[in-house]
């Protein structure tokens, strides 16, 4: 049989993708954080808010800061001298709460957060007799952090678009049949590296403002024996 010498060899490969369309179709949010003290705005992400803002007045009821310690809503166009100093208090006549209205007369096209559009991971496995090579791609698309969908990330940290990022890993893999003597009935030997690029990425940012980045990344390589007595 001309197929004969094959029958020791293995081979599998494996997509998984996922596509998520995701849109707020409906609803008022209070976002009292993204002008917090807390809350570092760069000049890109003041920069950002100003234009979009005063681009759709009609989707944001912008507040500022009164004498009293109460919030004011204006209607006039904001800009980014309204923004508090970086690291300062928001304080008296400075930006302090944002209302985003969405829908038919509001927003139509922000995204949910944390949605990246395209996710996948496609896997390759070579195997022939007991000796298994399997390599593997992962890749998550770019995802919004808030509703606002800040595409510019801010000095701190907490707030922007997360960037897409992609990884590679592989295992190596080899099984031992029964030892001598009745020693071990099966033993397998394998080494296995995660993210071989060794990439850091934003993984995640945890609770907005107040931690900044979650980072991802950084090469792993595991290197251990597996034995059944």
């Amino acid at each position: 049989d001309k197929w004969a010498g094959w029958k020791n060899h293995r081979l599998q490969v494996q997509v998984n993708a996922t596509h998520m369309w995701s849109r707020i179709l409906s609803g008022v949010i209070n976002d009292g954080l993204i002008f917090s003290a807390a809350t570092i705005h760069s000049s890109a992400t003041r920069q950002e808010m100003t234009d979009r803002i005063n681009a759709n007045r009609g989707a944001y009821n912008v507040y500022l800061r009164r004498a009293n310690g109460s919030d004011s809503l204006i209607t006039r166009p904001i800009s980014t001298a309204d923004f508090a100093a970086p690291g300062a208090s928001v304080g008296t006549g400075r930006l302090q709460r944002l209302d985003m209205r969405f829908g038919e007369d509001g927003l139509q096209n922000n995204e949910v957060p944390f949605v990246p559009t395209w996710s996948w991971n496609s896997t390759l496995y070579y195997g022939f007799k007991n000796l298994g090579v399997q390599l593997q791609y992962n890749y998550t698309g770019a995802q919004y952090s808030e509703f606002f969908n800040l595409k510019n990330e801010t000095a701190d940290g907490g707030l922007g678009r997360l960037p897409a990022f992609s990884t590679f890993d592989a295992s190596l893999q080899y099984h031992f049949g029964p030892g001598k003597k009745g020693r071990w009935q099966a033993m397998d030997i394998f080494i296995s590296g995660k993210n071989l690029g060794n990439q850091l990425f934003r993984a995640g940012r945890l609770h907005r403002n107040e931690s900044g980045i979650m980072v991802g990344g950084f090469r792993m390589i595991t290197i251990g024996v597996s034995c059944k007595i």
